[in-house]
Order: structure tokens, then C-alpha cells, then sequence
């Protein structure tokens, strides 16, 4: 009798496969809601581009952390494997829309653009994607506070230059 097994999703695949879900997700939804979700898509997290840096930063540190610390307890869980990547999944549907959003407003240039939105916290924010998702899939949970000390630190230094963006 056949077996069906989850040992060919090695961690890098489940993972990739999550992030193209979700950028699938948002493609789909974008498709289905774009006269009216475009509006809300900026606005309704009070980012207009007329805060002050310390306003700004308020409002994507907070953002920043409760991902963070979403991400640390489901490294914690016996399902850590399954909930990084819907958290992957979620990740990735927000840069979906971000770059549907681009291209539809911008054209050819939309992908550069929103290249170029990413860059400076982007790399801070990719390490620590990178370090929770080895946590995740690692077969022993602890609790590893020190380590989470450096990625609030990364993670504030990623907020710092996110919201040196917005303020102008």
C-alpha cells in the first residue's frame, strides 16, 4: 500500500513553494478586487509620506516586532515547519501586492521601483527571515533569548531605514 509522505519537502522547497503561493494569492486577489482595493492598499496604515520619522517609525516597528515575534513562536511549536511557511506564505502575498501595485501604476518601471522600496531594510529583514526559518526547522526548540536580543536589533535597524523612507 502507498505511503504518502512529506519527505520530499525539504525545507528550501516548502518554503519556496509557500513564497509562490502567496505571490499567486495576491495576483489573484488584486485581480478580483482592483477598483476598489488600491486606495486601501497604502492608506489604511496612516503611511501617507507626510510623517515625521519618528511617527513612521513607530508604525513599522510595531509592525516589524509582531512579525518577528510571530515568526519566533512558531519556531518554538511542534508544527514549526507548517506554520513558517503560512507565515511565508502571508510574507510573500504583501510583496505580491506591492509589486502588482507598482506595475499597475507604473508600468515597465514598476518592478525596478519596487526594487528599489525594498533594498536598504530589505537586507536586514531577509536575515532575519533567514535565521527564523533555520530555527523552524531545526529539531530542537529553545528558547535562544540572546539570539532574539541581535534579530530585534535587525530588525530595528531594518524599521530605522524603512521609515527614513517614508518620512519624505
Amino acid at each position: 500500500m502507498f505511503r504518502f509522505r512529506f519527505k520530499f519537502l525539504a525545507d528550501s522547497y516548502l518554503l519556496l513553494f509557500s513564497f509562490f503561493l502567496g505571490m499567486i494569492g495576491a495576483a489573484l486577489f488584486f485581480w478580483w478586487r482592483y477598483p476598489v482595493f488600491p486606495s486601501y492598499l497604502f492608506y489604511s496604515y496612516g503611511i501617507t509620506g507626510n510623517k515625521n520619522f519618528t511617527e513612521a517609525f513607530l508604525i513599522v516597528i510595531k509592525q516589524r516586532f509582531f512579525q518577528l515575534g510571530a515568526g519566533w513562536l512558531c519556531g518554538l511549536t511542534v508544527y514549526s515547519v507548517w506554520l513558517f511557511g503560512i507565515l511565508t506564505c502571508f510574507w510573500s502575498f504583501s510583496l505580491g501586492m506591492g509589486v502588482i501595485y507598482f506595475t499597475l501604476e507604473k508600468g515597465l518601471w514598476g518592478l525596478p521601483l519596487f526594487l528599489r522600496s525594498l533594498l536598504p531594510q530589505g537586507i536586514f529583514y531577509l536575515m532575519v527571515w533567514y535565521i527564523l526559518s533555520r530555527w523552524s526547522f531545526s529539531t530542537r526548540k529553545r528558547l535562544r533569548l540572546p539570539a532574539l536580543a541581535f534579530l530585534m536589533l535587525l530588525t530595528a535597524c531594518g524599521a530605522a531605514f524603512e521609515a527614513y523612507l517614508f518620512s519624505f
